[in-house]
């Protein structure tokens, strides 16, 4: 019974994994896109601290106008120390 229970562990792990691999192996990257991905690494603690918000966003805004041709430009989506909606400036 417990070979059993190895077994169907191991089909549904094998099947899983056969699964993941066909369908991200059937997706092509578009040609031609330079993406740029900024991860500015400021610990939550000191990004939420009112005092540091200024240099966590600065910081991003470093990290996304560096050289180079950019087509698309992603941040985290916490990447800004604030509510946009009450803090449009």
């Amino acid at each position: 019974q417990q070979a059993a229970v190895v077994v169907l562990c191991a089909v549904a792990i094998i099947g899983l994994w056969g699964a993941g691999t066909l369908r991200l192996g059937t997706e092509t990257p578009s040609p031609g896109v330079d993406l740029r991905i900024v991860q500015g690494n400021v610990p939550q603690r000191e990004k939420w601290a009112p005092g540091n918000r200024d240099a966590t966003l600065q910081r991003y805004l470093d990290l996304s106008t560096r050289p180079g041709n950019v087509d698309l430009l992603l941040w985290p989506e916490t990447a800004f120390p604030g509510f946009l909606d009450e803090d449009a400036p």
